[in-house]
């Protein structure tokens, strides 16, 4: 299987939940969970073994996970500065 290579902002699904690469070999997961609290959030290192590219956030994802994954990217650009263009920002 060929190496799939992300890049900061970069959104991805597991076998679990969603994902957005961050800065410094890390990733912001959401994971659904049972329960009163449905969502379970954490920073982890690196990108999740089961992690596949998912481009359009717009198509098949909950609005809550595609929400909390928008304002990821938004403190991620106001943090940096940036103005860089993320593909997996649904249209």
């Amino acid at each position: 299987m060929p190496t799939i290579i992300y890049s900061v902002g970069d959104c991805f699904k597991t076998e679990t939940g969603y994902g957005v690469v961050l800065p410094d070999d890390k990733s912001f997961v959401i994971t659904r969970e049972g329960g009163r609290e449905g969502y379970t959030m954490e920073i982890v290192k690196g990108v999740p073994e089961s992690a596949l590219p998912h481009p359009h956030l717009s198509e098949g994802v909950k609005f809550e996970i595609s929400f909390a994954l928008k304002c990821v990217n938004f403190a991620m650009q106001c943090d940096t500065g940036s103005q860089a263009s993320i593909t997996s920002w649904g249209r």
